[in-house]
Order: structure tokens, then sequence, then C-alpha cells
């Protein structure tokens, strides 16, 4: 199979299988200009997981915190009307509790067991945020629960905990307090930064 052979195949058995279309060639169908306004399209895709997993995320925080049906609500209307590529938190809620989080939509690399350079950089961009706050958010984060969310996969869990650990013993990082989110974990406070692994679906 060459490599032109091998590009149609996965392309053609993902609209198949995955989007559930009759089978036919797409590949051949769609012309090269197709193929780059599918290619803009698809640049949305990690503004849709993010939005997934910062809904559930909600769903998760209403149960932490037993929020009424309307503040639910009132913080998913709020964040639907958040501009996705905006430079503040992804979450911040003032009330009826102080909570901020950024939420990541990252996969390792292959599959592996650790995050890739830019991935690593953008989630300890995240924590320096959630302990000290942004430039373009007015919140003062030392009075708020933080959180950083990520999706709930084995390798997520597995590069995530790699990372924690180099940070653990990374003199810079002295001062923050990272724990992950379990079913033992009962009572937070607004020191720690907690990171809770969301299943989408």
């Amino acid at each position: 199979m060459n490599r032109e052979d091998k590009l149609k195949f996965e392309f053609n058995n993902f609209m198949i299988s995955r989007l559930r279309l009759e089978i036919k060639d797409y590949y051949d169908s769609l012309t090269t200009k197709d193929f780059i306004e599918l290619k803009a399209i698809l640049s949305n895709i990690n503004n849709i997981i993010t939005l997934k997993l910062t809904l559930k995320f909600v769903d998760f925080l209403t149960s932490l915190f037993k929020f009424s049906a309307e503040s639910k609500e009132n913080i998913i209307n709020t964040i639907q009307n958040i501009n996705p590529n905006s430079n503040g938190f992804d979450v911040e809620i003032e009330n009826p509790v102080k909570i901020v989080a950024e939420v990541k939509g990252n996969f390792p690399i292959n599959n592996g067991n650790s995050f890739g350079a830019a991935q690593k950089t953008g989630i300890i961009k995240d924590f320096h945020s959630l302990k000290n706050g942004k430039s373009k958010s007015s919140a003062n984060t030392q009075e708020f629960y933080k959180f950083l969310v990520l999706p709930d996969a084995d390798t997520a869990r597995k590069a995530t905990n790699n990372l924690l650990n180099l940070l653990k013993n990374n003199i810079n990082y002295k001062n923050y307090s990272f724990e992950i989110i379990t079913e033992n974990t009962k009572i937070l406070n607004r020191e720690k930064i907690y990171v809770v692994f969301i299943k989408i679906d």
C-alpha cells in the first residue's frame, strides 16, 4: 500500500465508520479545495473538545458543591457566551462559589505516556495562571478554588502523573501544591491546584 492508498483508506474508513456515511470513495470525490475547507472546519475540533469537557466539568462542580439548578444554568450560560479565543480562564465563577479552571483537551502524542513539549508548556502555563492570576482576568485566584481539567484517558492520566512528578522535584515549583481529584477527595482548599479528569462520553 503506497502513501496515497494509505491516506485514502484511513480517510474513507473514518468517513464511513465514524460518520456513518454510505460506502463510497470520499477521498477521490473531494477536490483539493474541498479538503482545504474541511481542514478549516476541523481546526475547531480542539474548541469542540474543550467545550464538551467544560460542560461536563460543570456537572462535576454541581455535584461537588451542590449547586442549585439555577446556579448551574447561569454558569453554563456564561460559558456558552465566552469567546473560545479569549485570554481569560475557561471557567471563572464568582457565585455561589469562587472557582477558576483551565480546561485542556490534551491527549499525549502517539498515545504515549508523556505530553509533547508544547503540551507541557501549555499545561505549566495554566498552572502558573491558576496560582498567580491572569492579566485579562480580575480574579484574585488566591480566593478561588483552582482546577485544571483534562480528558479521562489512561494515557492522559499517566502523562499528567509524569509531569506532576517532574514539577514536584523542580525547585521553581516548590510553592505549588497539586492534587489529583479522586473518590477519596473530600475537603478542598484554596491553596492547591486540583487536577480533574473528566469523561466526555
